[in-house]
């Protein structure tokens, strides 16, 4: 989506806990020019954290993923995303972001969320139960990530246990978006369609992403890595 500067400039203030995890303070203004749309065809389409959610901007996204959706086979649907990144001090109360949560939940092919996202979503059920009422949702991919306990990588018809690299945690800030970089990369390089993948596949894409996310959590500063990390 593209931009133009109207109003004041949002901002995020992150704090730094001794063991890298973020508490962060935010001042925000979420309203994007629709007009600056255009129905060029994309590949990928993602979405999430309080764009989703914030008014009026979530209205954008409901007609950016209404485009995605109307697209015809001279320009094919691309492959849509979502990642929630809840943040109760924005969205509001549980009650409040749940149904908002579940409408987009239904639109897209990927959903990958953390563990304290799920949580917050769905505290009465355990870990297998959430990526279960996950997929009933209608995505055809599920990820949850689990900090230092690694990931799940699931569809309807397989599910992969992936373990996060041992590393010194300096700053988690970006660790979430490194996954979900590398989850789109390799989905749109798939020639299988993404509900069709193997419990070896999903296990690959989720071991790529844990250790992309890995160096990212070792490093200081929201700095995502290059895949070409991975081979230094």
């Amino acid at each position: 989506m593209l931009a133009s500067p109207r109003g004041a400039t949002s901002t995020a203030l992150a704090r730094l806990a001794d063991d890298g995890e973020a508490e962060y303070e935010f001042h925000l203004r979420w309203d994007p020019d629709s007009s600056l749309l255009t129905d060029a065809p994309r590949s990928v389409v993602h979405f999430g954290s309080i764009a989703a959610f914030l008014s009026p901007g979530s209205a954008v996204i409901d007609d950016v993923l209404a485009s995605a959706t109307r697209a015809s086979g001279t320009h094919p649907r691309p492959l849509i995303s979502f990642d929630p990144n809840i943040r109760p001090s924005i969205i509001g109360s549980r009650e409040e972001a749940l149904p908002r949560f579940e409408e987009l939940a239904r639109r897209v092919d990927v959903l990958k969320l953390s563990d304290v996202d799920a949580n917050w979503l769905y505290p009465d059920l355990d870990e297998s139960a959430q990526v279960d009422r996950l997929l009933s949702l209608g995505a055809n991919l599920v990820a949850m990530t689990r900090g230092g306990e690694g990931a799940i990588v699931a569809t309807a018809s397989a599910l992969a246990s992936v373990t996060s690299r041992k590393v010194e945690v300096k700053d988690t800030i970006g660790a979430g978006d490194t996954f979900m970089v590398s989850l789109i990369h390799d989905l749109n390089a798939q020639e299988n369609a993404v509900s069709d993948l193997s419990t070896a596949e999903l296990t690959a894409l989720g071991d790529r992403a844990s250790a992309l996310a890995a160096i990212t959590v070792s490093c200081e500063g929201a700095d995502l890595p290059w895949a070409a990390d991975l081979r230094n």
